[in-house]
């Protein structure tokens, strides 16, 4: 017994500190471990701040543990940053899982994941569903496509900070998340249905970080509530100049369209952004 936790305890000092804070950062923001069960586990790789020197692997790394998604499946996008982390030009190249790729992703594992139902609601009942909902019904982009075929897919954009760091060096990691609202109270309040768009470090970030953050998020956007993709070259442009990408998997962004229906954080998040 004794040879064996040695042996285990030799396996895990083979983990660079680097790549350990990365899988400790990951169990954390997927709440998995608490804070405090972080910090005891970071002394065991000899860690003692958990600060990362490289954010743009780090974050990277975070987001594949977090949502499945490889660096393959990310959109990297030069955005302003604090001059220690920025790559070049005082910029760093971050990483976002776009939600169009979430999209597709989505529609892969089940092609009836974007089915909208509307289901009857009782009299004394305001609604029964975000869809059956005033906020819903009366959106002018479900009431342009009324009629017509077209179903729109409400989204909800969430994000919260969480402390990443000890006393001595505090730092914040932030997740911006998504959910697809239209899947029911239930079904969102669970961890898997939070899909991860990015992740932000507090001390890289300036207000030109955040104003970066949501020009790519609503680049993106711009594109879904036209039932499209993206196009790369865009994404600086003004909105009402932006040209969009062919329809999102395939026949599929012909009939349907996804639109930001909820703006949701605490009172820090709003105060910044």
């Amino acid at each position: 017994m004794l040879f064996f936790l040695a042996w285990v305890s030799f396996l895990l000092h083979m983990v660079s500190p680097e790549q350990a804070e990365l899988e400790l950062l990951a169990e954390f923001v997927s709440e998995i471990k608490s804070f405090q069960q972080l910090d005891r586990d970071a002394r065991r790789f000899g860690i003692d701040s958990l600060i990362h020197t490289n954010p743009r692997r780090g974050i990277a790394a975070r987001l594949e543990t977090l949502t499945g998604i490889s660096k393959d499946s990310l959109t990297f996008v030069p955005i302003r940053c604090e001059a220690e982390a920025a790559t070049s030009d005082d910029r760093m190249n971050h990483p976002f899982v776009l939600i169009s790729t979430i999209v597709e992703k989505c529609l892969a594992r089940d092609e009836h994941f974007f089915e909208v139902v509307e289901t009857p609601t009782a009299a004394d009942v305001v609604a029964s569903s975000f869809v059956n909902s005033p906020e819903y019904q009366t959106h002018p982009l479900v009431l342009a496509c009324k009629g017509s075929g077209i179903t729109v897919v409400p989204i909800s954009l969430y994000s919260d900070g969480i402390k990443v760091c000890c006393d001595t060096h505090p730092d914040s990691l932030y997740a911006i998340y998504i959910n697809f609202i239209h899947r029911g109270v239930n079904e969102c309040a669970r961890k898997e249905s939070k899909h991860v768009l990015t992740v932000y470090r507090k001390s890289e970030a300036t207000p030109e970080t955040l104003q970066d953050i949501w020009a790519v998020i609503l680049w993106d956007l711009q594109a879904l509530a036209k039932g499209c993709k993206p196009v790369s070259g865009e994404v600086w442009k003004p909105l009402h100049q932006q040209a969009c990408g062919p329809p999102l998997n395939g026949a599929w962004g012909l009939w349907h369209r996804v639109c930001l229906m909820q703006v949701r954080g605490d009172w820090s998040y709003y105060c910044e952004a």
